[in-house]
């Protein structure tokens, strides 16, 4: 019950601050302006890089800034647990970054439609799934990010530095896993194989992340 009360309470944090709608503006401009100087999917992965370090900024200056003004702190002593603070954080933000994401993906296909007359959106259903598990991946590894480094460094300007650099270190490690997939058993790149395994990440990552900053956040809040 308490899980859900702070998870509505976190989503009309996002939703009153309109960072959705802002985000949701912004993010397509911005591709819009570096859409000519790369290819169709080289813009779809930017989109991965973009959201998912969003996302970690996000997480991580909020849990600096909150951690610092000891906002935790009456949820704590009434015996909330650790884990249902961090859950609750971790999935509103995953949700208000996801759909700024779906937006400018849509936003980058369109532009292909009109400007360039090629319909991406044939492309096969395996590609389709497969750029749908790798988003979720990178976005879950941007989230779970961001709690780590928003309880560990007290620094803000540190923790988006460190943010900003894992980032992209991550983000650059699970775009090659595909590729290094491939080449090892040897399929295309509609092969469902590729999207499961990013699922199968996607999951791992939530849980060994979520677990690790359960723990740190109890030896913060002692």
């Amino acid at each position: 019950m308490d899980q859900i009360l702070i998870l509505k309470d976190e989503l009309k944090y996002f939703i009153k601050s309109k960072f959705i709608l802002y985000t949701s503006i912004l993010v397509p401009l911005v591709l819009a302006l570096i859409y000519f100087t790369s290819n169709g999917f080289g813009q779809i992965i930017m989109i991965f890089q973009m959201i998912c370090i969003i996302a970690s900024c996000i997480i991580t200056a909020n849990l600096i800034t909150e951690i610092k003004e000891k906002v935790f702190v009456p949820f704590v002593t009434r015996a909330v647990k650790h884990k249902t603070l961090l859950f609750s954080r971790f999935f509103s933000v995953f949700i208000s970054v996801l759909t700024p994401g779906i937006l400018s993906i849509i936003f980058v296909l369109g532009l292909d439609y009109f400007y360039l007359k090629i319909n991406t959106f044939q492309i096969t259903f395996g590609n389709i799934l497969n750029l749908a598990a790798m988003f979720i991946c990178f976005l879950v590894y941007g989230s779970i990010l961001g709690l780590i480094i928003g309880i560990l460094i007290s620094s803000l300007f540190t923790g988006i530095l460190l943010t900003l650099f894992f980032s992209n270190i991550g983000i650059i490690g699970l775009y090659l896993l595909s590729d290094k997939i491939q080449s090892i058993l040897k399929i295309s790149s509609d092969n469902y194989i590729i999207g499961l395994i990013y699922v199968i990440l996607s999951i791992i990552i939530s849980i060994i992340g979520l677990k690790i900053s359960e723990i740190l956040f109890k030896n913060k809040m002692l």
